[in-house]
């Protein structure tokens, strides 16, 4: 498997980061309000939410072969904005582990072939790269928690 940017032990490095952040967040903690309205459980739902939907775009290819597949980020999220906002704190830390778990497994698990053709086609390294936006979130949020100190 190619492994030239080892996404394999980054993804699973920020995987326990977010495991170690979750389990040791208060409710008061999780209810936090950051800018734009966000909270810090409704970014871990956010989380979720793009991991799973990793996930599904990898199953989708390994189903029925490589393509390219759209992604509107911004419609996305402001889509799912209200939903992540409502999800309930715990639930939220929940499926933000639960979600890291399942892509990051299914990324270790990929055929070497499907990655390579992957890496040549450049069809969004987000997913395969989990590391990348579970990590800017984490920052984000450490400094949010240190900033209510």
């Amino acid at each position: 498997m190619p492994d030239e940017h080892n996404y394999i032990q980054l993804n699973r490095e920020q995987r326990e980061r977010l495991t170690q952040l979750a389990e040791t967040l208060s409710d008061t903690q999780l209810a936090q309000p950051l800018s734009g309205g966000w909270t810090i459980s409704a970014v871990l739902a956010h989380c979720a939410f793009w991991d799973r939907y990793a996930l599904l775009h990898w199953e989708i290819w390994e189903r029925d072969g490589m393509q390219p597949l759209l992604v509107d980020v911004e419609s996305l999220n402001s889509a799912g904005f209200p939903s992540w906002l409502a999800t309930p704190p715990r639930v939220a830390a929940a499926q933000a582990q639960e979600a890291a778990e399942a892509i990051d497994h299914k990324v270790e698990n990929l055929d070497p072939t499907l990655v390579d053709k992957f890496l040549v086609e450049k069809y969004g390294l987000w997913r395969l790269h989990t590391y990348e936006h579970r990590g800017e979130h984490l920052d984000e949020l450490e400094k949010a928690l240190a900033e209510q100190r």
